[in-house]
């Protein structure tokens, strides 16, 4: 007998790291020690021969033989024996397919293969009841699937339903390898039927929940696209013409179905998909929109009724570009990059204007609440002279002249820095 195929598989087996899969502690590993520890001797006994072993006339070599084919046999007995151990602790069918994995190459003995047919029909009864829970579960949530919280609701149903498939897919590739006399009984066609009929059902639900989807994308990418870039806020009631942006929630909805879907290797439709590629540029587009909104609705809801005459002829200039996006422009409208660049620069310089203007009008209210903090006359409580008292106050009134004179060119200087934001404007209006 060759013994070098039987040296190989076991390094393989000894040297890989394996342990046993379903032990806790080194005390239940002795089994697998033990077993290591036999075969190694074994081993070392046959290479230590003395004598040729081609030597035909050898009589020796027959018994030396035959103690090691016993050994070898005994070996695979307990092999057997630790492996349909580890079967029954698996707690699932993808597990004890994996336990069979770990020991590839060593199941084909006769004597292993013995004691595993004994358990492929418990394998085959195990699995079938797992279908038949994946059915019932699938029947019991596909109206209300469980989905990522992240996930789109549609795309997020598929890959529900294909979890489930998944499930008991995997497994029956392997069931299919078991031996031929358990697979060809009675039970092992009522659990292939019920494997198909769980499978056509998750398939078919696939199938309708796309299909659903479709029939609502085709309507919602080319008609929400036609909508006007901005609308007036109706939820807004202190405050007349504030806006809000017009991206209607559908599109997001699409934009995320698609991603998701893509990932799937769903087929996606043509104007679906078109609306998709077009993703990155409605992201940008929204984003700009929204500054501009939230920018100019603020300018809005500060502006004073004394600070109106100073920006209105802008306020005005800025209304009529926002017009446009009001009435005009939609998502499918060309240079709507250069509109947004030109409306942002504009509402850019409005708020600017009405943040100097407040921003001035607070300084002249801490410059002046300066020259209220101090009285004009002071007395400390004793009797003076009538020229004591004028010199006395003389010298106050000297100071706090000072004081007001130096504040009153900072105040002056504020409708300087006014005008000179402003001027920009001004010029071109006067042109």
């Amino acid at each position: 007998m060759n013994s070098r195929p039987l040296a190989r598989q076991r390094r393989a087996f000894t040297t890989s790291g394996f342990r046993w899969p379903f032990t806790k502690s080194s005390q239940d590993c002795l089994p697998i020690r033990g077993w290591n520890d036999t075969d190694t001797f074994c081993l070392a006994k046959f290479h230590a021969l003395e004598y040729d072993i081609l030597d035909v006339e050898c009589e020796t070599f027959d018994d030396d033989f035959y103690t090691f084919r016993s050994t070898v046999k005994e070996l695979e007995r307990r092999l057997g024996s630790i492996i349909t151990q580890g079967f029954e602790d698996c707690p699932t069918v993808a597990q004890a397919f994996k336990l069979f994995d770990s020991f590839e190459g060593l199941l084909e003995r006769e004597i292993i293969t013995a004691d595993l047919e004994k358990k492929q029909v418990e394998l085959l009864r195990d699995f079938g009841a797992d279908v038949v829970s994946v059915h019932k579960m699938f029947k019991a949530q596909k109206d209300s699937p469980v989905i990522a919280k992240n996930a789109p609701p549609f795309a997020g149903a598929v890959a529900w339903a294909r979890g489930l498939c998944e499930r008991i897919e995997q497994p029956f590739e392997k069931i299919q390898g078991l031996s031929k006399l358990v697979m060809e009984t009675d039970e092992a066609s009522e659990i292939t039927a019920a494997f198909t009929l769980a499978l056509d059902d998750m398939h078919l639900y696939e199938n309708e929940v796309v299909a659903k989807w479709v029939s609502e994308t085709e309507s919602t990418s080319d008609e929400k696209l036609k909508m006007n870039l901005l609308r007036p806020d109706k939820r807004e009631r202190k405050v007349d013409g504030i806006l809000r942006v017009n991206f209607d929630p559908m599109l997001v909805k699409l934009l995320r179905e698609v991603k998701y879907f893509l990932l799937l290797n769903v087929a996606i439709p043509e104007a679906a998909m078109k609306t998709y590629q077009r993703g990155e540029t409605l992201r940008q587009q929204t984003g700009n929109l929204d500054l501009i909104v939230v920018t100019y609705n603020n300018v809005l809801r500060t502006l004073l009724p004394v600070e109106r005459p100073l920006v209105s002829a802008r306020l005005e200039d800025l209304n009529v570009h926002l017009q446009k996006a009001i009435h005009k422009m939609n998502w499918n409208s060309h240079k709507i990059n250069d509109y947004l660049s030109e409306v942002m620069s504009g509402v850019k310089e409005v708020s600017h204007i009405l943040f100097t203007i407040k921003n001035n009008v607070d300084k002249t209210k801490e410059l002046l609440q300066e020259w209220a903090s101090e009285l004009m006359l002071q007395r400390k409580g004793k009797t003076y002279e009538a020229h004591d008292f004028a010199e006395a106050q003389q010298t106050l009134q000297q100071l706090r002249d000072k004081a007001i004179g130096e504040s009153s060119g900072a105040c002056c200087a504020f409708p300087k820095s006014w005008h000179t934001v402003s001027s920009p404007y001004l010029t071109s209006t006067s042109h």
